[in-house]
Formats: C-alpha cells, sequence, structure tokens
C-alpha cells in the first residue's frame, strides 16, 4: 500500500489516481495526523508527501516517522518551496527522496517501484 498525504485534495487525487493506474493499492491522508492514524493501523510500503501540510511541515513528520521506523520509504515532494535548502532538510530528516512540481509521472512510478521494492510498472507505450 502507498500512502498519499497531501493538504490539497485535487493534487493528491490526481497522485493516488496514477498510482491506481500504475497497479498500486494506495490510501490518502490530508493531514499528518490522519496519515499517523493510518500508519498506526496498517505500514505502507512507500509514503509520498507534500512538504506544506496544515498541521505539521511535512519535513518534521517525516523526522517523525523516520524515528518510529527507520525503513518506511519517504519521497516528500514540494510546489512553494523550490530552494535548495528545502532538499538538504528533507534529506537530513530521512527522505529518501525529494521531487518538485511538476512531477514527472515516470519518475514518481520508478522511484516508488525501487523504494518499495516492487515489480516496475508495465510501459503504457509498450516499450
Amino acid at each position: 500500500m502507498i500512502l498519499v498525504i497531501d493538504d490539497f485534495a485535487p493534487q493528491r487525487h490526481v497522485r493516488k489516481r496514477l498510482l491506481e493506474d500504475a497497479g498500486y493499492e494506495v490510501r490518502e491522508a490530508a493531514t499528518a495526523e490522519e496519515a499517523r492514524g493510518i500508519i498506526a493501523m496498517t505500514r505502507p510500503e512507500v509514503v509520498v508527501s507534500d512538504i506544506g501540510l496544515p498541521d505539521q511541515n511535512g519535513i518534521a513528520l517525516c523526522a517523525d516517522l523516520k524515528r518510529a521506523d527507520a525503513g518506511l520509504p519517504i519521497i516528500m515532494i514540494t510546489e512553494r518551496y523550490r530552494g535548495i535548502h528545502v532538499r538538504q532538510d528533507a534529506m537530513r530528516a530521512g527522505a529518501d527522496a525529494f521531487l518538485t512540481e511538476p512531477v514527472d509521472r515516470d519518475q514518481l512510478l520508478r522511484i516508488v517501484a525501487k523504494l518499495g521494492r516492487f515489480e516496475p510498472p508495465a510501459d503504457p507505450g509498450g516499450e
């Protein structure tokens, strides 16, 4: 299961749909608190999280999740914060990957497959 965390519902749904279309089971959370509840019930194979969350900075959430489970793969995505320092902060917090919007669909799917140790999704182009 992939957990997608983003407070902006349209973006969260786009990511969910993209991952489901690639064959993954996906759960959604709009807040850090909601994400923690999902993680407490079932450990995701990969977490895909926005940095700007309403109840906790996504980088701080990443650090908290890594303290609880160092092996949990986390992909951080941001649209608003494009500075190099944000990437460095995310990586120091334990993020396994850091992407900025607009996120390339194929790149996201490759990273999810690699971090979750899934088989790579089939190429829709038939290659």
